[in-house]
């Protein structure tokens, strides 16, 4: 009997043109470091009497998709889970090519396929979105995304997969020694010496919106607030430092921009842009701990009060890539 094994594990999404109706084509093969999108089911415990102590058949009631979704961030694949994300997109450039995500009033559904590829397994959720993707840049650490999805539905799993030819696309990842974070009220002119930054982005679903005559599955997962949330350590010296601190304690609004960047020039680009229009840190102590290097946390929200953008956030990929991340045709 062959048992399963992860290295064989293959990851498929297709973005939805109706949203839980499954994409039969259109897939993208991406890269994952790991993935638990499941499904489970309430078991009620009923009440019926039947003159005996045995129990009766219970029974069943809602049935929940979700799970997180870990991914590399690369220069090309990851515009697929940033555009399911953010739900607002466009493209310019003629090579580089440049790809801007931001909030939108919905975001996207698509449909998900892991594939057991060593035992001809393969589970098929639909009516999948982004609730939430985290992004976590620390010096010697791999940088990764961990994205949490909430979906409506599983379907039967399958013998053969859902697309046997899907679009690939080169792996090439971006790495944490290449983010800068440029902080203040003019963001442009100032780098600060980070030693980890967390940022996380969420559409914050709704995810308790069940109907009669649907077989317990969600009718629907709909974006409410849109949240830019984080927290970034920097070392206290005699300027950044100081300079962070001041800002906490007089309340001041600042802007952010998180950049990766290969240090490619022209067509060779790869860059990967955050940017943080308006937010306010808290007051917060320094981290002091022995005798060696002091350092300064601090956590932050954003938010859209009357910036010039319109918007609290949005991020902006500069690849190779010719076609839209939105249409699920994409072709290198």
């Amino acid at each position: 009997m062959a048992q399963a094994r992860g290295a064989y594990r293959t990851l498929k999404i297709s973005q939805e043109a109706t949203y839980g109706t499954k994409k039969t084509s259109g897939y993208i093969q991406v890269p994952f470091n790991e993935n638990t999108v499941g499904s489970t089911e309430d078991e009620i415990n009923p009440g019926t009497i039947t003159g005996t102590r045995y129990n009766v058949e219970p029974a069943y009631g809602n049935i929940s998709v979700s799970g997180t979704t870990t991914v590399p961030l690369d220069h090309r694949n990851i515009g697929f889970w940033l555009n399911l994300l953010m739900g607002g997109y466009a493209k310019t450039g003629t090579g580089p090519y440049v790809h801007t995500f931001t909030p939108s009033t919905d975001v996207p559904s698509f449909s998900l396929e892991e594939g057991l590829t060593d035992i001809d397994h393969y589970k098929q959720f639909m009516g999948c979105k982004v609730n939430s993707m985290g992004f976590r840049f620390a010096q010697n650490e791999e940088l990764v995304a961990n994205i949490e999805i909430i979906g409506k539905e599983e379907d039967t799993p399958a013998g053969t997969t859902i697309d046997a030819t899907p679009k690939t696309y080169t792996f090439n990842r971006f790495n944490c020694k290449e983010a800068t974070l440029k902080l203040g009220t003019s963001p442009s002119s100032l780098i600060y010496t980070v030693t980890d930054l967390d940022v996380t982005v969420s559409n914050n679903l709704t995810a308790d919106n069940y109907t009669l005559g649907e077989d317990g599955f969600l009718h629907d997962s709909q974006a409410t607030d849109f949240s830019v949330t984080g927290s970034y350590t920097i070392l206290f010296d005699e300027t950044d430092g100081v300079a962070a601190y001041n800002a906490a304690i007089a309340n001041t609004e600042r802007e952010a921009v998180i950049t990766l960047d290969n240090g490619g020039a022209g067509a060779a680009s790869r860059k990967l842009e955050m940017n943080i229009y308006e937010f306010k840190v808290g007051r917060a102590p320094i981290n002091v701990s022995g005798k060696g290097p002091i350092t300064l946390t601090h956590t932050f929200s954003a938010y859209y009060q009357d910036n010039a953008s319109g918007r609290p956030f949005d991020i902006v990929l500069t690849n190779d890539i010719n076609d839209d991340y939105d249409d699920g045709t994409l072709e290198p």
